[in-house]
Parts: structure tokens; C-alpha cells; sequence
């Protein structure tokens, strides 16, 4: 649960019957604005949502990455739901810094992969970008830093990475 931006609105997210919800309750009258399924048909794995300035990106491993559009009265508009490219998995995506421009959603994350002690962490990072065609683009980009980098000692930062749609 949390409070918009603008500070007009609760958000309240909840799973039900194997779906993730949305509640929009305005925090002047408390009244319910809005209920959307934001997710549906979730399995096991992962599962999260990301609020951005002026979108809602929601991602499970069954049933993908679903965005929606923020109105100009703070309810949450459906864009598209693609499904991820077979080289992601809904953890990465957990980690990333989005932006959303209406059509276009793109995903930076930190690379890491999966070891037998556990994740290596490195420099590079990996950028997806879907539509509502799907996942249209996925490349990883490698920084010269990823030989000082280990797990858990880290000389590179998601928060120094920013993206947008400019």
C-alpha cells in the first residue's frame, strides 16, 4: 500500500484467486475510485510492481509485463502486456531503473547471473524494451569495471544509472 505522488490517492495492491489487483481509493473522501486486475493467472515465482512518475509496470514470471498509464485524475489506464524475452527472468527485472513514454517501455538492470554461492554481480547492464508487439529488444552492454566487481563488494551502483525516453 501506498500513497501517489500527487498525494490524492491510496494504492492498495492485493492477490486474489491467483490474480494481482489494483485498488485506487481517493484519500479525501475514501471512496474506491478504481479495482483492475493488474495481473492475471499467476503461478509460482516471482511477482512485483513498480510505480513510475506516470505509469504502473507490473511483472510476474507467468504472465509477464503488463503497464499501465496514469490519467490525469490518477486512475491507471491498460497499455499492453508482453510477455519476457527468453533471456530474462522476472528477478532481474526487480532491480531495474523503467521509463515509460505512452508506447515504449524500456528496462535497465544491473547484469548478475546465478552461481553455485550465488549471484555475481558486474558492471554492465542489460537493457529490454517492450511495446504492445512484445519484448522487441534485449542487449547487454559490458563496462570495462566488471573485472573489479564481485559479489558481494561492489564498485558499481543501479542507483547511478538513470533512463528515459528523451
Amino acid at each position: 500500500m501506498t500513497v501517489d505522488k500527487e498525494n490524492r490517492n491510496l494504492l492498495y495492491f492485493s492477490v486474489k484467486d491467483g490474480n494481482r489487483y489494483l485498488t485506487v481509493i481517493s484519500l479525501d473522501t475514501m471512496e474506491i475510485l478504481q479495482t483492475v486486475r493488474i495481473l492475471e493467472n499467476l503461478k509460482d515465482g516471482w511477482q512485483f510492481h513498480k510505480l513510475l512518475d506516470n505509469s504502473l509496470v507490473a511483472v510476474s514470471e507467468s504472465a509477464g509485463v503488463s503497464v499501465w498509464e496514469k490519467d490525469g485524475r490518477g486512475l491507471f489506464q491498460y497499455r499492453f502486456t508482453a510477455a519476457m524475452g527468453g533471456e530474462e527472468k522476472a528477478a532481474y527485472l526487480y532491480d531495474g531503473a523503467y521509463a515509460f513514454d505512452g508506447q515504449r517501455l524500456a528496462v535497465v538492470q544491473r547484469k548478475e547471473e546465478q552461481t553455485e554461492t550465488g549471484y555475481k554481480q558486474f558492471c554492465g547492464i542489460r537493457v529490454s524494451v517492450y511495446t504492445g508487439e512484445g519484448h522487441v529488444y534485449w542487449g547487454e552492454y559490458i563496462s570495462s569495471l566488471e573485472t573489479l566487481t564481485e559479489w558481494p563488494h561492489s564498485y558499481c551502483s543501479l542507483e547511478q544509472i538513470n533512463v528515459s525516453w528523451e
